[in-house]
């Protein structure tokens, strides 16, 4: 019984997954057919490249913009405010 509640949950997870990135994804044409994306000077897309989360206005949010510096580090963007901080993070295999 535990090991199919365990198999059902999984399932469920992965499809959840599936949805949102989907949906993020579909967010993301709609901002750009909109005009809505203003891609900050020689940064790119995340797209899940990095997993790191940042803090910001009390939430824990992805990071939508990034910049390789070199090194192993990338500078990071939230992407919800101009003129916000930019993180830097080293990347590790």
């Amino acid at each position: 019984m535990y090991t199919e509640k365990l198999t059902e949950a999984e399932q469920k997870i992965a499809q959840l997954k599936q949805l949102n990135q989907q949906r993020q994804a579909d967010n993301w044409q709609l901002r750009s057919q909109m005009g809505l994306l203003s891609i900050p000077n020689s940064f790119e897309h995340n797209q899940g490249q990095v997993a790191a989360r940042v803090p910001t206005g009390g939430w824990m949010v992805v990071l939508e913009w990034i910049r390789s510096v070199g090194n192993r580090q990338v500078e990071l963007l939230a992407g919800r405010q101009p003129k916000e901080p930019t993180y830097i993070t080293e990347l590790f295999l």
